[in-house]
């Protein structure tokens, strides 16, 4: 009798090798009925290991596309800023020229790109709060 949808299977421990096992496993069904079909033996690492591997693949594509993303995100940020240096070249030699400091330069450089990362991150935490509810 073969069951296309309902494949029993049996989780047997032992303290003997599982060859050994496995051998009179097979004897045992084939005595019962020679016409059931047989799959093998594995043991529960071996079982848990597959059932995971698919996880694993998701999670280790999340993590690279995560990182994509991520690295996409800083080379836009870093363009974004030099973008800004550009076109403040000549506001921020004025600047330097009539008395202000490397440090207050940079402080101003600084806070175009501190405040539009902010902005992104606000609406990126506000997108993905939005599609936890869709999902």
């Amino acid at each position: 009798m073969i069951h296309a949808w309902f494949q029993p299977s049996w989780i047997v421990r032992t303290e003997n090798s599982m060859d050994s096992v496995g051998a009179e496993m097979q004897n045992a069904m084939a005595s019962v009925d020679p016409n059931l079909p047989f799959s093998g033996f594995y043991s529960m690492e071996d079982l848990m290991a597959k059932t995971l591997a698919i996880q694993r693949l998701e999670v280790a594509l999340l993590v690279t596309m995560a990182s994509l993303a991520l690295l996409l995100s800083a080379v836009g940020i870093f363009a974004l800023v030099a973008n800004i240096v550009l076109q403040k070249k000549r506001e921020i030699g004025i600047r330097m020229a009539l008395g202000s400091t490397v440090s207050q330069a940079m402080i101003q450089i600084a806070q175009s790109g501190v405040i539009a990362s902010l902005l992104g991150l606000i609406c990126g935490l506000i997108l993905a709060a939005g599609a936890l509810g869709v999902i």
